[in-house]
Parts: structure tokens; sequence; C-alpha cells
């Protein structure tokens, strides 16, 4: 049964499978392997870290966009003992009582050296949750988030 629409390109293929678990059997190695909030779908990203690595061509590269998307701060403290801050420690326990670290992106970059990747940039953003900030640049994220 094929599950996504036929590829619109030539160069282009959609291929099923398990990252985590399965053995990696492809026939080319990659030079870009991009994911974004794929963290918490791992029990443990850093097996798939490790396979990425084995199938990345010399200079390759790989990128994450992730987050820690159940710690929230706040500027002036009103998180603190918010319902919010409440919702997310439950959301953290719940990851936990199942084996899923929720919070795993801010140890993403030691995971990445010890697998063996060099040149590893990390770059940390506060991103606002609704529309409130005075910032125009920031108001405009936290309206999208």
């Amino acid at each position: 049964m094929l599950l996504e629409p036929e590829p619109p390109t030539p160069n282009l293929r959609w291929i099923l499978e398990n990252s985590e678990t399965d053995d990696w059997i492809f026939p080319d190695l990659f030079d870009y392997i991009h994911m974004r909030a794929m963290g918490p779908c791992f029990s443990d990203i850093r097996t798939v870290l490790r396979k990425s690595y084995d199938y990345l061509s010399p200079g390759g590269w790989i990128e994450f966009h992730d987050g820690s998307w159940v710690e929230a701060t706040s500027a002036d403290g009103t998180y603190t003992g918010s319902a919010l801050e409440k919702f997310f420690s439950n959301i953290r326990e719940g990851g936990r009582r199942t084996g899923r670290d929720l919070a795993k992106a801010k140890h993403m970059r030691d995971y990445l050296v010890a697998a063996g990747y060099v040149d590893v940039t990390e770059h940390v953003y506060c991103i606002p949750l609704s529309g409130w900030p005075a910032d125009p640049r920031l108001r405009k994220i936290g309206f999208f988030c």
C-alpha cells in the first residue's frame, strides 16, 4: 500500500522505516539529513544519531530543529506557580513514565559530539508562546507559535 503520493521529481523517493529500531540499508550515503521535532519520538535519539553518522557522505551535514517543548520560563516570574507550569510538569512526568525525555534537545550537542560529529554548532532561542512580547520580532514569532 502506497502511503505517500508519487514523488514529484525523479531524484526523490519515499522510504518508510523505523530509524531507531530498523537497520539502515540505504543504497547510498546522504549529503544532508534533516530532523525537526523528532527528539521525543525516539526512546534513544543517540541510536539514530550514530546511524545517521554512518550514512552521511564525507562532508555531509545533519541538522536538527528541536526544542525542550516542556520547559517554559517567563521574564517576569509569572510562570512560577502557574497552571502552565503545572501542565508542563505533568507532561514531563508522563513522558518520563513512558520512557521519553521530552527535554532531551538540551543534550543534543553532547549526543552529536559523542556520535563522532565535528564542528557542531548549537543555536538556542527563547520562543514566546503568544503575541504578547513588546519586541515586534518576538511578537511575530509568538503569534505564529
